[in-house]
């Protein structure tokens, strides 16, 4: 059986950082966006203060604007760093993505094209293509509870994986 069901209730972002949801309910879930977001930060993303940084490469810096504009009404400052000033955001992204060493539960029981948005976050902002037919791929982490949980949900998607330890190695 398909381990991702339909039937959830997508809470927009705006929503979730006015009214602090808690995610009681199993059927409430972010949107694919947002998993991107989370995907993105987990990989290379740090809050200072009141401030969120994004270390992004090139080729997503439009589309995380984009995400912050249209999810939480809020432009960022592009520099080295993709920079958003907010104590609400900031707290936010603390307590859904920092609070887990690992992947948290909030994408793990999320829709599959939100697990496939945050994956795709994760990769894109911390990950290695190698090979002309993309035949592997590598994600470099000390952070062995993420990479275990990432094993899981990549053979829950037919994708079967080794973790190398020497390196942090995930390919």
């Amino acid at each position: 059986t398909d381990i991702w069901s339909d039937g959830y209730q997508i809470i927009p972002p705006m929503q979730l950082l006015l009214e602090e949801h808690s995610f009681q309910n199993n059927k409430s879930c972010i949107d694919k966006d947002l998993g991107f977001l989370f995907g993105v930060f987990m990989a290379r993303g740090r809050t200072c203060g009141d401030q969120i940084l994004f270390a992004v490469a090139e080729n997503v810096t439009e589309k995380i604007v984009e995400i912050l504009k249209n999810g939480f009404n809020i432009d960022a400052k592009i520099g080295y760093d993709i920079e958003v000033n907010s104590k609400n955001l900031t707290n936010f992204f603390d307590s859904f993505c920092r609070k887990y060493d690992g992947i948290p539960d909030l994408i793990l029981r999320s829709p599959k094209e939100v697990v496939l948005s945050y994956l795709q976050g994760l990769f894109t902002n911390s990950g290695i293509i190698l090979g002309k037919d993309c035949q592997k791929w590598s994600l470099y982490s000390d952070n062995t509870k993420l990479l275990n949980d990432l094993q899981i949900v990549l053979a829950n998607l037919g994708i079967y994986t080794e973790i190398k330890d020497h390196s942090g190695m995930f390919s």
